[in-house]
């Protein structure tokens, strides 16, 4: 019987690291996830200046 308890902690402490090592942190993937936002509301503004700038040009031809 003293094996069971036992056993048990070793297979908990298993999944736990298992778990440490290949689960999914929410807080990394949130930061991600603004940090994403972020360059594309970046990008999205360089193609807005871009546009303006080329439509500036043709206009003046």
């Amino acid at each position: 019987k003293e094996r069971c308890p036992a056993s048990a902690a070793v297979v908990a402490q298993a999944k736990s690291a298992r778990d440490s090592v290949s689960g999914v942190s929410l807080d990394e993937e949130a930061a991600n996830l603004i940090k994403y936002q972020q360059y594309y509301t970046a990008s999205s503004q360089i193609i807005k200046a871009a546009q303006t700038i080329f439509s500036t040009l043709i206009n003046s031809l």
